[in-house]
């Protein structure tokens, strides 16, 4: 028996669990992986904008790994619910496992794992297709675990040694799927051709799709190197591709505008015109602090590509609910805010890089207390706190929702509002930091008083 089998890349940041996604404009993989030998960073927040500066100088590239997957043993005929099926694992240099990580467990499935075993189980719940990622220990890539549950029930396994494991996943060569198509605006109703090929070949012929937005439908018949996509409504839609042969899928990203456009019937008349590239094999770098956050802080981070040093344009996704951040394209850093306490990640890809970056981060209990002046999260009181609060003021002036919420760090002279006076006084402060001055906000205000 033999399984369809990919892997996924991935990145360490210093001190943090890491993801990735193999992305070329539209093409990407995800994995994900903790590595506990990792030192963590000992940089801390700092007030003023030259202490800032150096903080994000102060931060490690991912390090590259050996690139291979771990090998997964296992039967992959169908399941009935309430079977429980081993599963062995192990690093192929090697031949053994003692380690895995678990990810992206499809809601039909359910699985225990005893740490230094080199075999976990898999429970069926429900009928359907099943999946879960698996990340053995000392290994590169993700091996993707795929199941069918069929309908009916068997009697729960209880002995888990009398389930044997059979089939083997293959190591497959490192290539990514190719896809050709239009990425330009869709409008609701419309369809479009996504080619797919695999990129020594060129040839499709057989494509396994996941990951479907809900304001996309689309048509695919076997043996065809073309799928149709259909848009239902309007916003930001995506779909991942994988073509036979391939150890990397892509990722079809297309926008929906409003308005609606008549079906298309005639799929022959839908050309692609859009070719996917190909990117370096690299991920972007993410600098911050990885020490736990407070709810209500902010914090910067930084990104760039590694082989220019220089970031200009990024894209966040699977943001944690328990996190915020905000963003302005054509800056090389967005701002994270601590909304609730518990683990937080979000995936950063910088543009240009093929693998996203996974930002892991740890809210504790407790309230942090705002630094005076210090609006945009980027641990320096300067200028551009000043123009934010300038902007959020203009905003409540028109009876608008203001961008700075956090009113307490915004309200320097006491009078209970964050307003142009407040602003004057940051603008005051920046240009005592900037000669030198090393008082906080607020005994540089007392100081004032005096």
């Amino acid at each position: 028996m033999k399984t369809s089998t990919w892997k996924r890349p991935l990145a360490f940041l210093t001190g943090a669990a890491i993801c990735v996604q193999l992305m070329a404009f539209g093409t990407v993989g995800s994995i994900a992986v903790t590595d506990d030998d990792l030192p963590a960073a000992a940089v801390t927040q700092t007030e003023t904008a030259a202490q800032a500066a150096e903080y994000m100088e102060t931060t490690t590239t991912p390090p590259v790994h050996a690139d291979y997957a771990g090998v997964l043993e296992y039967d992959d005929s169908p399941m009935q619910v309430g079977e429980t099926r081993a599963i062995r694992f192990y690093d192929p240099t090697t031949g053994t496992g003692s380690k895995a990580y678990f990810e992206a467990v499809s809601d039909n499935i359910s699985y225990t794992y005893e740490t230094g075993s080199d075999t976990f189980y898999v429970t069926a719940l429900e009928e359907g297709e099943a999946s879960m990622h698996v990340l053995v220990s000392g290994c590169t890539f993700y091996s993707v675990l795929h199941l069918t549950v069929a309908s009916g029930t068997t009697a729960p396994t209880e002995e888990h040694e009398e389930t044997t494991t059979t089939t083997t996943m293959e190591i497959q060569a490192d290539y990514v799927t190719k896809v050709e198509y239009d990425t330009s605006p869709m409008q609701v109703g419309e369809t479009r051709a996504i080619r797919f090929y695999h990129p020594e070949t060129l040839k499709g012929g057989k494509g396994s799709i996941y990951e479907v937005s809900d304001n996309l439908s689309y048509a695919y018949e076997e043996g065809s190197d073309t799928i149709y996509v259909t848009a239902l409504a309007e916003g930001d839609a995506k779909m991942y591709v994988m073509a036979e042969g391939c150890a990397f899928g892509s990722y079809v990203r297309l926008t929906v505008e409003a308005g609606t456009t008549a079906p298309t019937e005639d799929y022959e008349e839908m050309m692609t015109t859009t070719t996917e590239p190909v990117h370096a094999d690299y991920a972007g770098v993410l600098e911050y602090d990885d020490s736990p956050m407070q709810i209500g802080e902010t914090r910067a981070v930084r990104f760039y590509d590694p082989t220019t040093g220089t970031g200009s344009k990024a894209y966040f996704e699977a943001v944690s609910d328990n996190i915020s951040y905000t963003y302005e394209t054509g800056s090389d850093t967005f701002y994270v805010t601590a909304l609730e306490e518990g683990e937080a990640s979000m995936y950063v890809l910088v543009s240009g890089c093929t693998f996203h970056t996974v930002l892991k981060l740890t809210i504790e209990a407790g309230t942090a207390a705002p630094t005076l002046g210090e609006l945009n999260g980027d641990n320096a009181v300067n200028a551009n706190d000043a123009a934010l609060l300038l902007t959020a003021a203009a905003q409540a002036g028109a009876g608008e929702q203001p961008d700075v919420v956090q009113n307490e760090a915004a309200d320097l002279n006491g009078d209970g509002t964050g307003d142009a006076a407040d602003a004057a006084l940051i603008l005051q402060y920046a240009a005592y930091a900037g000669t030198g001055g090393t008082d906080t906000v607020a005994d540089f205000l007392l100081n004032l008083q005096s």
